[in-house]
């Protein structure tokens, strides 16, 4: 392991980072598989299952993009549009992962 991470160091040797925009703190885990706490004192898991099928039944419906059936492709739009997934959002740009990290926090209240 040592020697491994001495190469990193190495002049002309780029290092491959990967970079997590996360601004909360989460679990290195999927959303889909993160258990949270309920305001009722409970906790919740997603039900991955009835999420991705009740995705399948219904995104034609919105859109002419076609996948097949338990694709990266098809988990990636999923994720794109907020859907919980067992995929993990990362980036090899660091500036990318400081722009998802600070997002939220930028945003301006709205006014009623």
């Amino acid at each position: 392991m040592r020697h491994s991470v001495g190469a990193l160091c190495e002049p002309g040797v780029l290092p491959f980072l990967w970079f997590r925009g996360d601004q909360d703190g989460s679990p290195l885990l999927p959303r889909a598989l993160r258990t949270y706490e309920l305001a009722t004192g409970g906790k919740h898991r997603f039900n991955e299952f009835y999420i991705y099928n009740a995705f399948l039944s219904l995104y034609r419906n919105y859109t002419s993009e076609r996948f097949e059936k338990k694709s990266v492709e098809l988990l990636s739009f999923m994720q794109h549009y907020d859907i919980p997934t067992r995929l993990l959002d990362w980036t090899e740009s660091a500036v990318f992962g400081l722009y998802f990290a600070v997002e939220k926090s930028c945003q301006r209240p709205s006014v009623a």
